[in-house]
């Protein structure tokens, strides 16, 4: 079975699917950090500057993807890790420079290609949940159930801004809301998978839920949608 879960920055996608991820006990994969972890690489170990990753070369892709050294290890108790060359990379890709370079190079379409057939690959014979911007639109069209998760624009800042937080770095609430509404913008408006609201897809504005809520009223959807449940 396969679940998807899009939606804007701050929409609490992350957290929905490692919670539905422990109540169905199904993998689940943030797409997102995909391509944090080819930023990563990229900058750490090709030597490209957050400037000129958008012309990174498709043999660097290739060989920061290869499988050999990159791997994406995952259970049913988290979404995942990264290993590059047997290292655990995971923890280096929350920084706000990887994240920048994740927006960069994500509008790559050699980039979507590879990592929409690493996702596809990662979800063979599994109960699947994918987090992402295009996870129902693109990458997983025909999945079994989709959601769209939302809130509004304040509640997404709010959030944003205390993720900042967490990672040391202090910001307004003002300059969240900037940021969150650029970051809605770029995705809305970029030529290659563009964020959408994938077709046929449940929608869910947890603006006013708790994170328990809203994975409650995923299940209860489920459970309605899907005679395979």
């Amino acid at each position: 079975m396969i679940i998807t879960i899009d939606g804007p920055t701050g929409s609490g996608k992350s957290t929905a699917a490692r919670g539905l991820a422990e109540r169905l006990n199904f993998y689940c994969l943030s797409s997102g950090f995909l391509y944090r972890a080819l930023a990563y690489i990229l900058l750490k170990h090709f030597g490209y500057t957050k400037e000129d990753l958008y012309k990174a070369s498709k043999n660097d892709i290739q060989q920061a993807l290869d499988p050999k050294k990159f791997k994406y290890e995952m259970s049913t108790k988290n979404c995942g890790l990264v290993i590059f060359s047997k290292e655990n990379i995971t923890s280096f890709l929350k920084s706000e420079e990887v994240s920048q370079g994740a927006s960069i190079i994500a509008i790559n379409k050699f980039v979507r290609q590879k990592l929409t057939d690493l996702q596809r690959e990662l979800a063979k014979n599994k109960n699947f949940i994918l987090e992402g911007r295009d996870s129902g639109s693109v990458v997983f069209n025909d999945a079994d159930v989709k959601f769209y998760l939302t809130a509004e624009l304040g509640e997404r800042a709010k959030r944003w801004q205390n993720l900042q937080k967490m990672r040391g770095e202090e910001i307004s609430f003002e300059e969240a809301k900037k940021q969150v509404k650029e970051r809605d913008t770029r995705d809305q408006e970029r030529e290659v998978s563009p964020l959408i609201i994938p077709e046929h897809a449940i929608i869910i504005d947890n603006t006013y839920l708790t994170q328990t809520e809203t994975v409650d009223n995923m299940i209860s959807s489920i459970k309605k949608q899907s005679t395979s449940f």
